[in-house]
Order: C-alpha cells, then structure tokens, then sequence
C-alpha cells in the first residue's frame, strides 16, 4: 500500500495548466470494459527493479533543473518501458508488444483480422498502439517530479495504478488528439472514469475486447 504522504498523484493537466491531486487507488478503479495492465513479475522483483528506476528518474531529475526544456523527461520514457512496462506484458504478444489479453478496439482487431484474411502473419501487423487510458506523459512528469522523495514501494503502486492500457489504432490516437487529450485528461473528469479520453473522443467502448490469438501471436515482425 501507499504510505500516506505518497498516496497522491499529481495530475498534470495542459490547456491551461492544471492541477488536480487524486488517489493512487482510485485511478485503478475498474470500469468496463476492464483494461489491460502489466503484471507483477513478484514483489521482490517489482521492488528491485523500481529501485533501478528510481536510480534513473533521480538523473531524469537532476538534468531537468539544469536544463531550459523537460528533453530528459525521453529517457525516463525509455527506461519505464524497457526495465518495467515491456516486461510485464501479459502474454501471448504479437510482435512482442501487444498483448492479446489488453482490450482491443474493434477497428485495431480488424487489423489482425485483415492480415489472416491476406494470409500474412501477425508479425506484419501495424498501425495499432498501447494506449495508456492515463497518459502515460502524466505519470512520467509525475514520478520524474517527485523521484527524490518517492520510495520504490510507492513507484511500484504508482506505476500499477496508471498502467491501464487498450490497444487502439493510430486513427484512434488521432481522435483523441483532435479533442485535446493526447497528454490530458478531460477538463471535467472525475477522477474515477479511466475511459473518460476516450468516451469523449467518441471511441466506440462497447467494441474494446481481448483478441483471440492467432497461431502466430508470438511473430517478430517479419
């Protein structure tokens, strides 16, 4: 659990600038359809790779005070998804990036869909992200702004509670992008709805559903 003095995260939100202080737990209230998230590889492991992470969030830190522009904020990016996200996807993964599992839009399982109709592999598939229902830029500001005081306990549960995820087309981040929500939540949420960016986008929710794997779930791109 969070300790008290962790258990708030800062919710940066732009156009104006915002901000809106909520509860780790409340974010990982679960909604329908129920997102994806990445698994725990053991609390052992969760805490040491957090321990890693911090060490890299505290560089992150220190190169943005002495900088005019957050450009160290892509390392911490990096670092999130190569030493925790990446290697806690649930499998099976098609080309090693998107699990099956997560909620797909019914525009990005037509994807797959195309393929094995044309006969290619899932390995050819593109067009399709991870989307993070909280933008993922929010928790990386979050977590880089708050490395020196934060424990790697509390890095695990932040990560955990904003690691929902769905798999969704690239037209689909545009229309996220087109409402003003690509690193924002909705002016008027709530704190709860986890799919607010996307309701208000107009993303056709009853659609998201985990994709039945293909044979070759598990292609490289090829």
């Amino acid at each position: 659990m969070l300790r008290t003095d962790e258990s708030q995260l800062l919710v940066a939100e732009t156009r104006p600038l915002v901000y809106a202080w909520v509860l780790a737990p409340t974010v990982s209230v679960m909604v329908s359809p129920e997102p994806g998230r990445p698994i725990s590889l053991g609390r052992e492991q969760d805490l040491a790779d957090a321990g890693d992470l911090l060490a890299v969030l505290r560089a992150v830190l220190s190169q943005n005070s002495v900088q005019t522009t957050r450009r160290a904020d892509r390392v911490a990016r990096e670092a999130l998804w190569w030493m925790w996200e990446q290697r806690r996807l649930p499998a099976p993964l098609i080309r090693s990036k998107y699990p099956t599992k997560y909620p797909w839009s019914a525009a990005a399982r037509e994807r797959v869909s195309r393929l094995s109709k044309d006969g290619l592999r899932s390995g050819r598939l593109r067009g399709v992200i991870i989307e993070h229902l909280i933008p993922w830029g929010i928790t990386i500001r979050n977590v880089v702004d708050r490395a020196d005081s934060l424990a790697g306990e509390s890095l695990v549960d932040i990560l955990t509670a904003h690691g929902a995820a769905a798999v969704i087309t690239v037209e689909e981040d545009q229309q996220l992008s087109k409402e003003g929500l690509a690193n924002r939540m909705p002016s008027d949420w709530d704190g709860l709805d986890l799919w607010a960016r996307a309701k208000q986008a107009k993303l056709h929710l009853a659609g998201f559903a985990p994709l039945d794997p293909p044979a070759s779930a598990n292609d490289t791109p090829g």
